[in-house]
């Protein structure tokens, strides 16, 4: 009786009704969605990283708080000119 239901109307046994085939092509969807969400994260790592290094040629400012702002910085507090912000 089982047999009968996968023979279709043409006398054939059509395995694109299959189970198999359903989670065959499931998977197929489900690795291209993958591939497409690897090759965008790639895409924003590549973009942070530059952007990262934009910002630090605008800023001039090397890793770490050293470089000419940090300096600015350093001469406001020891002549006491940073605002006090309480």
């Amino acid at each position: 009786m089982e047999e009968d239901k996968k023979i279709d109307q043409g006398g054939w046994n059509n395995h694109e009704n299959s189970e198999l085939e359903q989670m065959r092509r499931a998977l197929l969807t489900v690795t291209s969605e993958n591939t497409l969400l690897k090759e965008n994260v790639a895409d924003l790592e590549k973009q942070k990283y530059e952007l990262m290094k934009k910002i630090k040629e605008l800023t001039d400012a090397p890793c770490c708080g050293a470089g000419p702002r940090a300096e600015k910085v350093k001469q406001m507090k020891e002549n006491d000119e940073v605002p006090n912000l309480q």
